[in-house]
C-alpha cells in the first residue's frame, strides 16, 4: 500500500508537491491473501482548498466492481499544489469511515507521505464512494488536479462466520478497556452499541460504553463511559448483528445448529 505525489505544471505563485512514492504499509497479500484482481479509480475534477476561493469540501471518488474485501490500497495524487511555504495535510475516508492520513504536513519541494496508515482498509469493502480531504493549515490556499485509487481487491464468498478468537485483558480492574479480537475483517457500520452489549451481572442493567472497531488489528474495543465496579461480575455479548464483508453474521460455534453469539463472562479484581 503506498502514496504518491507527482508535478504538474501550475502558476509561478504556488509551490508544488511533486515526485515521491513511499510505501504506506505492506500488501496483504504477503501474508497468505489471495492475489485478487487490481483495478485503477480515477478523478480529475480539480480540487480547490483552503484560501477564500477555496471549496472546503472533499474530493469524492466512486468505486464499483470491486470485490468485497481489499487486499491492498495505494493512493495517487496529481498535481497538488500550495501558494507560498504552506504545509499540507490530505486525509482519506474509506467508504465506511475509515480514516487514514496519507500527507501530513507536506511541504515543497519534498512532501512527506504518512507511513503504515493505509493498513486501516485491509478486509474492508471498497465499493463505495472515498472522500479526499485536502487542507492548507496557513488557508494561504491551494489546488489538486485528481487523485487516484489503485484497489486489489477479491470476493471471499466462502460462507465462514467471523468468531471472536481472543479477550483482553487477562484480569480486567476498574478503568480498563475491553479488547475482543475477531478472527477476520468486519463491517465497521455492524460494530454497534447494539450488537455488542457490556451488562453488569449482578443486575442484569447493561453498561454504558463506547463501542469502536479498529480495522488494522480487527478489534472490537469497549470503553466504559464510568469505571466498572470492583469484585463485580460482568458479561460481554457478541451477538449476530455483527456481519463480515460477505454479509455471514458472527457464529461463535458454526458446528451447532442456529447462529450462537460470544459471551465473555469476568469479574472484576
Amino acid at each position: 500500500m503506498s502514496v504518491s505525489t507527482t508535478a504538474v505544471p501550475v502558476a509561478a505563485a504556488g509551490a508544488v508537491l511533486a515526485g515521491i512514492t513511499v510505501a504506506a504499509a505492506a500488501a496483504a497479500a504477503s501474508s497468505g491473501e489471495p492475489a485478487g484482481s487490481t483495478t485503477t479509480y480515477t478523478t480529475t475534477t480539480p480540487l480547490v482548498f483552503g484560501g477564500p476561493e477555496g471549496t472546503g469540501a472533499p474530493s469524492p471518488l466512486h468505486v464499483a466492481g470491486a470485490g468485497t474485501r481489499v487486499i491492498d490500497v495505494d493512493v495517487a495524487l496529481t498535481g497538488l499544489s500550495v501558494a507560498g511555504d504552506d504545509r499540507v495535510d490530505a486525509v482519506l475516508v474509506g467508504p465506511d469511515g475509515q480514516r487514514a492520513t496519507v500527507l501530513e504536513d507536506g511541504a515543497a519541494p519534498d512532501p512527506s507521505p504518512a507511513a503504515g496508515t493505509l493498513a486501516v482498509f485491509e478486509g474492508t469493502n471498497p465499493n463505495g464512494t472515498w472522500r479526499l480531504h485536502v487542507d492548507d493549515g496557513a488557508g494561504s490556499g491551494g489546488s489538486l488536479q485528481g487523485w487516484s485509487l489503485q484497489v486489489t481487491s477479491h470476493s471471499p464468498g466462502d460462507g465462514v462466520p467471523p468468531r471472536v478468537v481472543a479477550t483482553a485483558p487477562a484480569q480486567v480492574v476498574p478503568g480498563s478497556e475491553l479488547r475482543l479480537t475477531l478472527s477476520e475483517a468486519v463491517r465497521p457500520s455492524t460494530v454497534t452499541s447494539s450488537s455488542v452489549q457490556l451488562v453488569d451481572s449482578s443486575t442484569g442493567i447493561p453498561v454504558h460504553a463506547a463501542v469502536t472497531w479498529r480495522g488494522d488489528t480487527r478489534t472490537v474495543r469497549i470503553d466504559p463511559v464510568d469505571d466498572l465496579a470492583r469484585r463485580t461480575p460482568y458479561v460481554v455479548v457478541v451477538t449476530d448483528e455483527v456481519r463480515d464483508h460477505a454479509g455471514n453474521p458472527l457464529d461463535q460455534d458454526p458446528g451447532s445448529p442456529g447462529v450462537t453469539p460470544k459471551t465473555w463472562s469476568f469479574s472484576t479484581r
